[in-house]
């Protein structure tokens, strides 16, 4: 990290995908894991020092092997909303870019005009994009349930958040009595703390009919 703080964003980027090869040819564990933890550290130096052209390079290469994980430094960045929307609009709604932002910050990305657009596709995979089915019920539950999406999202999760307002939560409140019964849990400190969701205003999204 000393090295790379006297070097160019580049050297970082450079890093990281040296250290992705290194992944892949690792076979003993512990050294496996110190390149996972090496990868973190580089992805987290390069969103902290360089934010704006981290961000740039993940636009760039949404598909790269490190882009997850630069993804859960980057997008929790207040600082970063506007030119991450702008990203986002170039990027168009079917991008690698969008696909991975509803991966790890739905708050970002989801809307009410989509929601069930989102949930359908969601639902083609079972167990799976649990962030974006918990988000979806917590903030949209009054959209799924008029779709007729709400019971079947609520059954494929095994923990159901608590609803955005009061109609939210009546309609999870019903979902989950139709299923039997589920855990529930806040999920509010998973989204981002600045965003409007969390703070009780009116959300401030980039409309999307990505479908993931």
């Amino acid at each position: 990290m000393l090295r790379l703080a006297d070097e160019s964003p580049g050297a970082a980027v450079s890093q990281l995908d040296a250290l992705i090869e290194g992944l892949r040819e690792e076979a003993a564990p512990a050294a496996w894991t110190t390149l996972v933890h090496r990868t973190q550290q580089t992805a987290l130096f390069l969103a902290a020092h360089h934010p704006r052209e981290a961000l740039a390079v993940l636009a760039a290469r949404p598909t790269a092997k490190w882009a997850n994980i630069l993804a859960t430094a980057v997008l929790p960045r207040a600082d970063l909303r506007e030119p991450l929307r702008a990203a986002l609009r170039q990027d168009g709604p079917g991008g690698a870019l969008t696909a991975l932002v509803l991966r790890h910050a739905p708050h970002l990305v989801a809307t009410a005009a989509d929601a069930a657009e989102l949930a359908r596709a969601a639902l083609r995979a079972p167990k799976a994009h649990r962030r974006r089915k918990q988000y979806l019920a917590h903030r949209h539950a009054v959209v799924l349930e008029a779709a007729d999406l709400l019971g079947p999202l609520v059954e494929d999760l095994e923990v159901v958040p608590y609803g955005y307002d009061s109609a939210a939560e009546a309609a999870l409140e019903r979902a989950v009595a139709a299923v039997g019964g589920r855990l529930r849990a806040d999920i509010r400190s998973k989204i981002d703390e600045t965003h409007p969701v969390f703070l009780g205003g009116p959300s401030a999204v980039v409309p999307s009919t990505a479908v993931r």
